[in-house]
């Protein structure tokens, strides 16, 4: 199992920037990848949805079952994972650093598919490049979920 972790300090409150994830239709306006979403079940406190996005000159589909814990925060898994992975889970934490700000903390564990025929050292490469990618595209995530709360606070 491998793991990434990336963490931002948003100028919003945790609780402003937690129901901003939450909300994962309003993602398509903020995460330029994201083609369609369709939630399929949401009662504030478990959420199903179908993702597609456009992802280095491919589409992928993922759908994801989260739950909102009593502190807030948002745990998920991927049922049907993106592309190449064979397992996808992660969670995404607030936590208040002042009154108008908070941290939030993206936590991802993953599997890689091994190809067929695959050597295990083409195998180990591959998968230390996608770690980085999916390390960068985690942490684009945050920053541009961060610019959207500025914005919407006219700052």
């Amino acid at each position: 199992m491998d793991y990434i972790r990336a963490v931002k300090v948003f100028s919003a409150s945790a609780s402003h920037v937690r129901d901003l994830f939450w909300n994962i239709e309003e993602w398509k306006r903020i995460w330029a990848p994201i083609r369609r979403v369709v939630v399929h079940y949401d009662d504030q406190q478990l959420q199903e949805f179908e993702m597609e996005l456009s992802w280095q000159d491919s589409v992928i589909c993922i759908r994801t079952v989260r739950i909102k814990e009593r502190n807030g925060d948002i745990v998920f898994f991927s049922p049907s994972p993106p592309g190449d992975l064979s397992y996808h889970a992660g969670c995404w934490r607030f936590a208040d650093v002042s009154k108008k700000t908070c941290e939030v903390v993206a936590e991802r564990w993953f599997m890689l598919r091994r190809l067929k025929q695959e050597t295990i050292q083409n195998y180990l490469h591959r998968k230390q490049g996608y770690q980085e990618t999916f390390q960068t595209r985690v942490q684009k995530i945050l920053q541009e979920m961060d610019l959207f709360c500025e914005n919407a606070h006219g700052k």
